[in-house]
């Protein structure tokens, strides 16, 4: 039974059309020169399946074989017992829908080319164990035809899955490539890549790696590159790079682990990266190479960390300190979170600590309505609200407050005070992971709130979701903040008690706040005034601009019987008035008075005007009178004696 199931499976294996060389003037395949050296095989197009042994071009003249449009193409890596080395020493396979490496036995040797270029396969099944290596036997030596590997590149292809020791020992190797390829997996041991430090490179470049096991890429080599990568889950042990200049450079790594970079490099480079969550002690293993050299350095430049976890910005300090070598932290945007990162206000580790918090080196914090510097973490420690979660515009009007210059108020003893800015804290409605998300209200907002209970600038009730309501004072960002915690007094000696500073700034306030609202209550009374003196327009529509304010302020209500109250007096009101004025004239008269009087005589005209009329309606008055009560005889004898 057994014998019948590895009879099938082998010709499973080995079915296909087999690809063996024949002669330049072959359709199928081109020669470079018309010489058997450098040869390429087309797959014809009826051809879906294709097989190929190397052992078939393990002879004295072919040096290179190119394999080429294949649909289904497998690559049987056996390495049978030769009398003479083989000559063959570039294997390329391009452009190929499937492509899988296969052994005829467990027992076998496998061996390769010393150049392997693999580029546009859609689908590589696998990178079988022990497929790139040096020889280590006579027999393996004859295989590959010379003592080490050379080069070995992919790109622009798929792998299912690198097993494990598919690289290794290939010491000699001067490059291994990875170009815009995906791997879905590597296995422990998977890529062991230790070239040596002879002008040797490993390089990925725009490669997603979606898993990754333990010692999953490890590599010794002059020049290392990771480069615009996208990684998964990388695990503690996952990349060990030893190198004399290491770059990695815009990757993005779902999640590092701790321990999961594990580096010895002279130069070090690590810019331009997208981290998902760096967890605790993810970069403690980046250490400086004690190795020999000019202008050393350990760069961490412009990387964004979406979610930092405490003690993850940790790089192995003291070995770049030991091998003198120059560490530059700057212009990285990560989570601000103050629990994350309030062991950067510690005093160990003080040297590393200065390097993120320094304001010359511009690391800022991620997701914020401003530009705050990871240096906010101060503020919050010495103002007790590390616990809080407090919303990024909370931090940003706390840190600008705090370094603001323009924050200062004259009070009537011509003493200079700074003005402190007040916050309302609330507990927002949703809570997540039993934490209170906080937004913030400013000053200006505070003044407008209607569900505020102030009885002093500095206290206020605020109300939570959980419908408790407490007194607390507030926060004060003023430079003057080093002050003796004081407990809130009695409600009914808010008003009657203050000292110092406390009143100054109190009255400073209240006659700041009387000058904003003088200016709406003044307009509205001057406009009312106008109007009641010269009523072109009905003095009611004065209110129309109040009853828009109130409309704004969100009391819609309040906004509609503003207009009808201050209308309503019209209808009895007026008439009444009107009614006691004996001979007055009509108060459009008096309006247009007053508007002459202004036009010809300026403000005073306002006054004079009106006195002028009453002259003329008191002489018109008095004409009418004689008239009226001369007898119709004498009125007759007087036009006669005039005629």
């Amino acid at each position: 039974m057994y014998q019948f199931w590895f009879i099938f499976v082998l010709v499973s294996l080995t079915s296909g059309l087999r690809i063996n060389f024949t002669n330049c003037q072959h359709p199928e395949w081109t020669c470079h020169n018309n010489a058997p050296s450098n040869i390429t095989y087309v797959c014809p197009a009826r051809s879906n399946d294709n097989i190929v042994h190397l052992k078939d071009f393990y002879t004295d003249h072919i040096h290179s074989l190119t394999i080429k449009n294949c649909r289904d193409l497998k690559v049987v890596l056996d390495c049978p017992i030769l009398q003479r080395s083989s000559r063959l020493q570039k294997l390329a396979i391009k452009d190929c829908t499937r492509l899988e490496f296969i052994s005829l036995s467990s027992s076998s040797l496998l061996q390769t080319p010393p150049e392997v270029y693999i580029e546009n396969i859609k689908e590589i099944i696998s990178l079988p164990r022990n497929m790139f290596k040096s020889p280590k036997t006579i027999t393996e030596t004859k295989c590959m035809g010379t003592s080490s590997l050379k080069c070995i590149h992919f790109a622009n292809s798929k792998i299912n899955t690198i097993s494990s020791k598919a690289i290794h020992n290939i010491s000699g190797c001067r490059s291994v490539e990875f170009d815009n390829v995906t791997i879905n997996s590597i296995q422990s041991e998977g890529i062991e890549a230790i070239l040596g430090n002879d002008n040797t490179l490993f390089e990925m470049t725009n490669t997603k790696v979606d898993g990754i096991d333990y010692k999953g890429i490890t590599v010794q080599s002059t020049t290392a590159r990771l480069s615009f990568n996208s990684f998964g889950e990388v695990v503690a042990g996952v990349v060990n790079v030893t190198s004399d200049k290491l770059y990695i450079v815009g990757n993005s790594f779902r999640t590092i682990h701790g321990n999961g970079l594990v580096t010895n490099s002279i130069h070090t480079d690590i810019t331009d990266n997208i981290i998902g969550t760096l967890k605790t002690n993810a970069l403690s293993n980046i250490k400086c190479s004690k190795r020999r050299s000019t202008k050393k350095h350990m760069n961490f430049i412009r990387n964004t960390i979406e979610r930092v976890e405490p003690y993850s910005l940790y790089l192995d300090y003291a070995s770049c300190k030991t091998a003198v070598t120059q560490v530059v932290i700057r212009e990285n945007k990560m989570d601000c979170k103050c629990r994350n990162i309030a062991y950067l206000n510690s005093q160990t580790n003080v040297e590393q600590n200065n390097l993120i918090l320094n304001l010359s080196n511009n690391n800022t914090c991620l997701m914020t309505s401003c530009v705050l510097p990871v240096e906010v973490v101060k503020l919050l420690l010495e103002s007790d609200m590390c616990h809080l979660n407090l919303d990024t515009r909370v931090m940003c009007l706390l840190y600008n407050d705090k370094h603001s210059n323009k924050n200062e108020v004259i009070t009537d003893e011509d003493v200079t005070e700074p003005a402190p800015t007040f916050y309302l804290i609330r507990q927002a409605n949703n809570l997540q992971e039993g934490s209170a998300a906080m937004t913030a209200i400013d000053k200006e907002d505070l003044l407008k709130d209607t569900h505020l209970n102030m009885t002093n600038r500095t206290t206020i009730k605020v109300v939570f979701d959980s419908s408790k309501d407490f007194v607390e004072t507030l926060r004060s960002t003023s430079r003057t903040r080093n002050r003796p915690t004081e407990h809130s007094p009695p409600k009914d000696e808010y008003v009657s008690r203050c000292i110092g500073t406390q009143c100054r700034n109190t009255a400073a306030y209240n006659r700041q706040r009387a000058l904003d609202f003088y200016k709406y209550v003044y307009a509205q009374l001057l406009l009312a005034a106008v109007l009641g003196a010269a009523p072109f327009l009905g003095p009611y529509l004065a209110g129309i601009p109040a009853a828009l304010d109130v409309w704004l302020q969100g009391r819609p209500m309040a906004a509609l019987l503003l207009p009808i109250v201050q209308a309503a007096p019209i209808a009895f009101l007026d008439a009444a008035v009107y009614a006691e004025i004996k001979d007055g004239g009509h108060p459009y008269v008096t309006g247009l008075a007053i508007a002459g009087g202004i036009f010809y005589l300026g403000p005073e005209g306002a006054i004079l005007g009106p006195l002028l009329l009453c002259c003329l309606m008191v002489v018109f008055n008095l004409s009418s009178t004689f008239l009226r009560d001369t007898p119709s005889e004498e009125r007759a004898a007087l036009h006669s004696r005039v005629r």
